[in-house]
């Protein structure tokens, strides 16, 4: 265990040192304790996107800022599931798991639950439908929303919440999921969509943000 943990300590020494002359780089997390979840990140990236040419981000929720939630819409191939969802989530567990992330800056608080809605499939198998299997995953993240202490946080990115479906069908229960989990404190949740009834939460709830 001591030599696979100093295994880990070199790779992520060598990484930092290898992306310090680069335009993009990697650096190591200041964790805060905090009442409420706290994201700060300074020009982070997605490592799986080639480093000459991935375009670098800032993102702060939670903490003293009332936004706290994002809902992010655009075309397809703009980058919301890229950076947007897969970009954070993975700084996210690099943070929480070698303390070392795709960014020049990151300060975070400690988070208890990460969670996804990325590329939900049917079961055909189980005769599991498509948007059956989006509904199943849908209740399990406001479970585990639910069976959180209030000073435990939890981290969610959802990608097109109920495509399986019509829009008249799928935007209103996406609606309600949104507004469950924007009604607890200790959630930050990013999620893309292109149901445009989702993008007037931000003008209802003040910890959503387009």
């Amino acid at each position: 265990e001591l030599m696979g943990e100093l295994d880990a300590c070199v790779s992520a020494a060598k990484l930092y040192k290898q992306f310090e002359e680069r335009r993009v780089g990697f650096c190591f997390v200041d964790i805060a304790q905090t009442s409420r979840p706290h994201i700060a990140l300074q020009s982070f990236w997605n490592p799986f996107v080639d480093y000459n040419v991935v375009v670098a981000n800032d993102l702060e929720l939670g903490g003293s800022r009332a936004e706290q939630h994002v809902v992010l819409t655009g075309s397809n191939t703009g980058g919301k599931s890229t950076i947007g969802l897969k970009g954070t989530l993975i700084s996210m567990y690099l943070a929480h798991t070698f303390g070392i992330v795709p960014a020049t800056a990151c300060e975070l608080s400690v988070f208890t639950d990460f969670s996804s809605y990325i590329h939900v499939i049917d079961d055909v198998a189980s005769g599991e439908s498509a948007f059956q299997a989006e509904i199943n995953r849908a209740n399990s993240l406001i479970k585990a929303v639910k069976s959180l202490r209030d000073d435990q946080f939890a981290f969610i990115v959802i990608d097109e919440l109920f495509k399986g479906t019509s829009p008249e069908k799928g935007a209103p229960g996406a609606r309600k999921v949104v507004q469950h989990l924007a009604g607890h404190d200790n959630v930050v949740f990013i999620i893309a969509t292109h149901f445009k009834e989702l993008t007037t939460l931000a003008d209802e709830v003040d910890s959503i943000v387009n």
